[in-house]
């Protein structure tokens, strides 16, 4: 058999099945590409972790809409002997009771100042019912300029009554979590008991725990 050439009509033929494949070729190299730049863009980047400030006193509340809170604890000074004022009687229990009720409270005077209001009441449990009360307020704690006392935090009250039983003090225990560890009391004595503000009077003395406050800018 001789050379045999395509004839016209089987050139065109081969000429368009050519570029047919040519077109498919690049139609699949686009769609590759395009497939490669879909799978780049859906890629998540990795997500650094969050940073956030701890600490004891610093801390984010997102609560009250991410305001920056700080929260202060302290001890203040112990109360002794506050003494009550004379109201009536002998000024002397004679060895009847003293029927003795405190209250503690702490209290916001403005936006800054914390005082704790002390009730101290000794009455004697009959005639001529010898009485006497301290009802005041102390100042514990004022907080910087620009911050205000959002609220306090731990115990905030505090209250006992007993019966005075004889001479000698009486010791009225807390805990780590009441607003005082200790109270001492100071009920019947020898001789006259209200007036004088002596050791041998009626007192109280108050032992405080510590208090956890959370300020926030005024």
């Amino acid at each position: 058999m001789g050379d045999e050439r395509p004839s016209g009509s089987c050139r065109i033929a081969f000429e368009r099945v050519g570029k047919i494949h040519a077109k498919m070729t690049k139609r699949l190299l686009l769609s590759l590409a395009l497939g490669l730049t879909l799978c780049s863009c859906d890629r998540e980047d990795p997500v650094e972790p969050s940073t956030t400030t701890t600490g004891a006193t610093v801390e984010s509340d997102n609560g009250s809409g991410g305001a920056l809170f700080t929260y202060h604890t302290f001890t203040p000074p112990d109360v002794i002997r506050l003494c009550p004022q004379w109201i009536g009687g002998n000024r002397d229990f004679s060895g009847h009771g003293p029927r003795v009720n405190t209250s503690i409270t702490l209290e916001m005077s403005g936006s800054r100042t914390l005082r704790a209001r002390i009730r101290y009441h000794v009455k004697e449990t009959q005639a001529d019912w010898t009485e006497a009360l301290h009802d005041g307020y102390i100042t514990l704690y004022t907080a910087p300029v620009g911050k205000v006392i959002d609220r306090i935090e731990s115990a905030s009250a505090l209250s006992h009554e007993y019966v005075d039983g004889g001479h000698g003090v009486t010791n009225i225990m807390g805990s780590s979590t009441t607003l005082a560890w200790k109270l001492v009391s100071n009920g019947d004595t020898p001789g006259n008991d209200v007036g004088n503000c002596t050791a041998d009077d009626a007192y109280l003395s108050i032992y405080w725990n510590p208090i956890r406050l959370r300020l926030r800018n005024a």
